[in-house]
């Protein structure tokens, strides 16, 4: 092979493997290319297009488009501002339409909210759609009737635009977590049933005076104590009443006492001030003793980490054979509920709300 022979069979070769190199670059990179648009949200790879961002749309705001004689008894909608999730529920059969998946793909929901995750889903009678949103939101719904078909706007507030009083009650453990356990008169005694009860009735007086109530937990569900103070703070709540019961090495201690934020400073009504109404009126509706307030511990994350009025309320001690007893009874439980009522309408009155 001559020179001229050789130099041009390597300029072949070379362009050869250039060409081959390119075209493995490209076939990578549809590849790749393929795998992010299988991992995209359907919104955006429009597999199952139900939803469509417009942001022409006032924001937090959700549009369907809907047939006639849609009526409000068709829609639900729902807000778990614990869980940060907004529940819409669509009857199948409703403005005389069979209503289903593909029904929203051809008319998508228009949306202009900030969402972590969404999922549309059939049931037997009922289209779901759910949102995780990044704060928690109250959601309401009304109905349009227009030339062609209904209109319904949903729109999500936070509480704090929409109530000028917000309270949150904090029911001490729950789930696997039982708190402090004993046992009277053969009945087995458990913190977390004990404070959920105490809470709900609370919380009941509370709303009949016209104060939102937030629950961390309104069943027996696992909640870290994160979560818990999260919540509140996201709400940004007047306050936040943690209940609990206690126990003790020393079986003769008894009476009622409280915990508060002495880290987090909040001028006009403090945590300090919130620990004490409750030490109080408890004990004034309960005829117990009051013990003490005492400085909140650095591992108790729902009274450390809590950048509004804080405290934890120690209804008793399961350690003391009498107040076992109490503990158990509703009567007990009713009492201390009406003492917390009574600290937190006193509370309001000093903040002047």
């Amino acid at each position: 092979m001559t020179g001229k022979a050789a130099k041009a069979y390597v300029t072949a070769c070379l362009l050869v493997f250039a060409v081959s190199l390119c075209l493995l670059v490209y076939q990578g990179r549809k590849g790749v290319q393929a795998e992010e648009t299988a991992n995209l949200p359907t919104e955006i790879t429009g597999q199952e297009n139900c939803m469509q961002y417009d942001a022409s749309l006032a924001e937090n705001t959700l549009l369907l488009q809907l047939p006639d004689g849609v009526a409000e008894q068709d829609i639900e909608v729902q807000s778990d501002c614990m869980a940060k999730k907004v529940t819409i529920r669509l009857r199948k059969e409703a403005g005389g339409k069979q209503l289903d998946r593909q029904y929203f793909q051809k008319r998508p929901i228009l949306q202009n909210i900030s969402f972590v995750e969404s999922e549309v889903k059939e049931e037997q009678d009922t289209i779901l759609f759910t949102f995780v949103l990044n704060q928690p939101q109250e959601a309401s719904v009304h109905l349009q009737q227009e030339t062609v078909g209904t209109e319904a706007e949903i729109t999500l507030q936070a509480p704090v635009t929409l109530y000028d009083r917000i309270v949150v009650l904090d029911a001490g453990h729950g789930g696997s977590d039982a708190g402090e356990t004993a046992m009277a008169q053969d009945v087995s005694l458990q913190e977390k049933d004990i404070t959920l009860a105490t809470v709900k009735k609370a919380g009941e007086l509370l709303s009949a005076q016209g104060i939102q109530i937030y629950y961390t937990r309104e069943d027996d569900s696992d909640r870290s104590g994160q979560d818990r103070v999260d919540f509140a703070n996201a709400l940004q709540a007047d306050m936040l009443i943690s209940v609990h019961v206690t126990s003790t090495e020393d079986t003769t201690v008894y009476g009622i006492q409280t915990e508060y934020n002495a880290q987090y400073f909040i001028p006009d009504f403090s945590s300090a001030d919130l620990a004490y109404l409750l030490l109080t009126k408890v004990a004034e509706t309960t005829n117990e003793k009051a013990l003490d307030i005492i400085s909140g511990q650095d591992d108790n994350a729902v009274i450390r980490d809590a950048m509004i009025p804080v405290a934890q309320l120690d209804m008793g001690f399961l350690s003391n054979q009498q107040e076992r007893k109490l503990l158990q009874k509703d009567a007990y439980t009713e009492k201390v509920a009406q003492g917390i009522c009574d600290a937190v309408l006193l509370a309001y009155k000093e903040m002047g709300k």
